[in-house]
């Protein structure tokens, strides 16, 4: 499985943001998110942002736009996900 487009710019270890969920009450504040990629950036990992509808995708550009640094991925399909999610730190 090829890589995730969002990652081609990215080098050294790498640390998926799964933000998404289908239920309200376990959805974290998107500034948790931020305070977490700027965590991992500290610690020398790229935060990896994935999305997969209108709103996870909404979260997913607040978290970049915050942490420059962290790579948002294209919609892509679970498989593409997955396969890179398996190469992360």
């Amino acid at each position: 499985v090829p890589p995730a487009d969002g990652l081609a710019g990215t080098s050294g270890k790498t640390a998926f943001l799964l933000h998404g969920t289908s239920r309200e009450d376990k959805k974290w504040p998107v500034k948790d998110w931020i305070e977490i990629a700027g965590l991992l950036l500290e610690k020398g990992m790229t935060p990896v942002v994935t999305w997969s509808n209108g709103p996870e995708k909404a979260v997913a550009e607040a978290i970049t736009k915050a942490v420059p640094q962290a790579a948002l991925v294209p919609k892509s399909p679970l498989a593409v996900i997955a396969a890179a999610i398996g190469r992360s730190a």
